[in-house]
């Protein structure tokens, strides 16, 4: 599996796209967002 790291994003004038000056804006999520973590399990086979 590749890993990309960089895009290539660029802005409307083709420079390095850059967000960093950007407001902080809300999701439009609503309610409370809760972030739970998922165990993978893989199912047994007929080997097993």
């Amino acid at each position: 599996m590749e890993d990309f790291n960089d895009i290539n994003f660029v802005n409307p004038n083709h420079r390095p796209f850059d967000a960093l000056n950007w407001p902080l804006t809300d999701s439009g999520l609503p309610g409370p967002v809760i972030l739970l973590a998922v165990v993978l399990e893989r199912p047994a086979s007929a080997a097993d």
